[in-house]
């Protein structure tokens, strides 16, 4: 059977929403998050904006 006929959102027992629920869980599950998802955390934009809060309340509290 082909590749596009095999494609989840073709099989009939299948919704689309849970076949994006399942990609987004597979990305999710990926190798490169694991390797990454420190990263992703350190980088996070709130966390930066707390850091810098911190830095500049040391700075000023000095």
């Amino acid at each position: 059977m082909p590749n596009y006929l095999c494609a989840p959102w073709n099989k009939p027992n299948m919704s689309r929403s849970k076949d994006f629920q399942f990609m987004a869980f597979r990305r999710f599950t990926s190798r490169s998050f694991y390797r990454y998802s420190h990263m992703q955390w350190l980088f996070h934009p709130s966390l930066l904006f707390f850091l810098f809060f911190l830095f500049f309340l040391c700075l000023t509290l000095r």
